[in-house]
């Protein structure tokens, strides 16, 4: 998919975000703080996740008298969608590219209270496969083949981004593909390698399907990359200021539990995702290399979540799936 495609996706991206704000507005009506509340969640069964997995199975929205209504959504493209059009209160998890494009079109609908960073040295959230009997060594190798992805602007900035580091990205064909029919589009020979996340990665390893090539994530280009968030829709946050909180301080409980209970964390991850718990412990996924998050209030390595946005959004404007430069800060959620 080119960048006039791109383009062709945003202005349905626009049209979805004037239909949100008018079902947001018919749909969502304030709390108090200590009245039983329900908020509509959409998410998907990646890794990314986590923190809502935990938060739901150690029963913290009950605690805080919140009832989530939440749908599985089979992509994280579909997740933005859902609140883009107003189906949902808060995305877990939200891809920034798709956010950041609908920012520099029609700013001001979503407030990001959460990140999901990537770093060159701990993380195999997403990375590229090849098959496990393939002569592919490295990105290089793959120029000129073809390379499944996954639907939405995540799946077509990123690819493009990693194997824009070793060669023009346009000297490649990509193929979106449904993320259950990714690995056996790569064992079937349908394309050449696939661009995935976990736990498709660790899958297709654990079933002898695939390899992940080295250096094929992301984050070799943008270390400390800020692929995924966790967001309210704007409507939202300001409608339900009590309860968005809450929703802040059960996310930030249910992080802290995965640092501090890595077992209980991965057996909950198994569970969600149908990956075997022997996969995830033995290291496919292994807790060193699950996606470091942090609160936008929050800093990492001297950065905060503005600076990591930022420097996401200028790279974006830099490689044309920008048309025009945005201020993060806009799209950060200030309780």
């Amino acid at each position: 998919m080119n960048k006039n495609g791109i383009i062709g996706g945003i202005v349905i991206i626009v049209i979805l975000v004037a239909l949100g704000v008018f079902y947001t507005m018919q749909h969502t009506a304030p709390a108090t703080n200590n009245q039983q509340v329900t908020i509509r969640v959409s998410y998907n069964n990646f890794i990314d996740s986590l923190p809502f997995w935990v938060a739901q199975k150690n029963g913290y929205f009950n605690q805080s008298n919140i009832t989530v209504v939440a749908t599985a959504q089979q992509d994280g493209s579909l997740v933005s969608q859902a609140l883009i059009s107003g189906q949902a209160d808060v995305g877990f998890p939200v891809a920034t590219a798709d956010l950041m494009v609908v920012e520099s079109k029609q700013p001001g609908n979503f407030k990001l209270f959460l990140l999901g960073t990537e770093t060159r040295n701990v993380s195999n959230a997403e990375a590229l496969l090849v098959r496990a009997n393939s002569s592919y060594t490295s990105v290089a190798s793959l120029k000129g083949k073809r390379m499944g992805t996954l639907a939405g602007l995540i799946g077509i900035v990123y690819p493009q981004l990693i194997v824009g580091t070793a060669f023009n990205s346009m000297n490649m064909s990509y193929v979106t593909l449904p993320p259950t029919g990714q690995i056996s589009a790569l064992a079937s020979n349908q394309v050449d390698a696939i661009w995935t996340v976990q736990p498709l990665i660790a899958l297709g390893v654990a079933s002898g399907t695939a390899k992940e090539l080295p250096n094929s994530t992301d984050a070799r280009s943008l270390n400390q990359d800020p692929i995924i968030g966790y967001a309210f829709s704007t409507s939202f946050a300001a409608q339900n200021p009590q309860t968005a909180k809450k929703i802040v301080g059960i996310i930030n409980k249910a992080i802290n539990y995965i640092r501090t209970n890595p077992v209980g964390a991965e057996q909950i991850l198994a569970n969600e995702t149908g990956v075997p718990f022997n996969t995830i412990v033995s290291g496919s996924i292994g807790t060193t290399l699950w996606t470091d998050y942090m609160l936008v209030n929050q800093t990492q390595n001297g950065l905060n979540a503005t600076q990591l946005l930022q420097a996401a959004a200028n790279r974006m404007q830099a490689h044309g799936y920008l048309n025009g430069s945005i201020n993060v800060n806009n799209m950060i959620y200030k309780p």
